[in-house]
């Protein structure tokens, strides 16, 4: 299936589409008790690959270099940023929230 989605789109965008998925699936393991984050972590450290919780570790760090920069690159940042805006259990303040959305507008006025 990639590799029809490689020849439809080109290498660049099926990547920045594999990224968007995957931060997808990362948000929605935000939603999972610590029981199951514990049990997939295991499955995926046994299988050799990154756990959960190093990737919600990378993935917080992308967020604070983002918010820090103070605009977005990119289309998967834009993503990462929209993710934390749309999730309403996200828990952030309202400033935060507020900075979230002028971010996120300025990248939409870009593109």
């Amino acid at each position: 299936m990639i590799e029809g989605i490689v020849q439809q789109f080109g290498k660049s965008k099926a990547l920045v589409g594999l990224r968007q998925a995957a931060n997808d699936t990362i948000e929605e393991t935000s939603n999972w008790n610590s029981e199951a984050r514990a049990v997939a972590d295991d499955s995926f450290r046994a299988a050799g690959v990154v756990t959960v919780a190093e990737i919600i570790r990378r993935y917080s760090t992308s967020y604070k270099r983002i918010v820090k920069r103070g605009f977005i690159k990119n289309e998967t940042e834009y993503y990462v940023i929209n993710a934390i805006l749309v999730n309403q259990g996200s828990a952030i303040s309202d400033d935060e929230r507020a900075c979230l959305q002028r971010l996120t507008e300025a990248f939409e006025e870009k593109a």
